[in-house]
């Protein structure tokens, strides 16, 4: 970093990675050069040019978007959630071994099946959409009083939906043979759920969503347990040790009271 070519990197880098963070899955070499960067050393400690001190000097960076630029910098912005077209239907049903609770899965355990079609209605076209991403959420109950589940209308902030499923390559469809069957992670929390898809165009920008729940998400959501950890064999084992420890404890108070009453006999 105390190298020129280290901070003209260091600011070639930081808008490069915002850009790529942006539209996730593309390769460096499909972006065009759209931005132009400046970097300056403001150094307080030497008058060699182009020479900074770590900790103490800083770099001024500068970008704007050249004017020549195509595309146009709109598919740069964060993406609103409120802004995208409802186009996706979504049925999310659990599969359990382990309960007979309606709705109810086990974190590790049980799994939740997810279909996933394009509603005949919808508008605008299917065009653009190269990808699907498909996203465990939890459902409003389960985000009172804790921010880090907050709902933001910009994609970029929004912490409904922190895990993931499935992101597979876009099949033109109107029935529901988009379905796959995924088990929940250990790592999921105690809550209620809800199941999101959402469309991807080629920068990896959503543009559509469905969802398994009503607008409100109140309706057809489900639960998540966490594994208990416990056995059958491990409860058996528990028992038997607790019953030993409990003979053993009055074994050896009939010996020391037996073995007190021969001393005083000899006396």
């Amino acid at each position: 970093m105390g190298s020129p070519l280290g901070f003209v990197l260091w600011g070639i880098v930081e808008i490069s990675g915002l850009v790529a963070w942006a539209s996730a899955g593309v390769h460096f070499s499909s972006l065009p050069d759209t931005l132009r960067v400046i970097a300056t050393i403001n150094s307080s400690t030497t008058t060699l040019p182009n020479v900074a001190m770590a900790v103490i000097d800083q770099a001024v960076v500068s970008w704007w978007v050249k004017q020549s630029s195509t595309p146009a910098d709109s598919e740069y912005r964060s993406v609103n959630f409120s802004s995208l077209p409802n186009t996706l239907g979504v049925i999310a049903t659990i599969n359990s071994s382990t309960t007979t609770l309606p709705n109810v899965a086990i974190a590790g355990i049980d799994q939740v099946v997810v279909s996933w079609w394009v509603k005949q209605s919808s508008t605008p076209a299917d065009s653009e959409y190269r990808s699907v991403k498909v996203k465990l959420c939890f459902a409003p109950v389960s985000q009172v009083d804790r921010t880090w589940r907050k709902t933001n209308d910009d994609l970029n902030k929004d912490k409904t939906c922190q895990f993931d499923i499935i992101e597979q390559p876009y099949h033109n469809s109107t029935t529901k043979n988009n379905t796959i069957t995924w088990t929940v992670k250990r790592d999921v929390p105690k809550g209620t759920y809800f199941v999101r898809a959402y469309a991807l165009n080629a920068l990896g920008s959503e543009v559509a969503y469905g969802q398994s729940t009503n607008k409100n998400k109140t309706s057809n959501l489900f639960m998540v347990q966490p594994i208990s950890g416990r056995h059958v064999s491990l409860d058996i084992t528990t028992a038997v040790f607790s019953a030993f420890s409990i003979v053993s404890l009055f074994g050896f108070f009939i010996v020391e009271k037996w073995s007190a009453s021969r001393a005083s006999q000899k006396n």
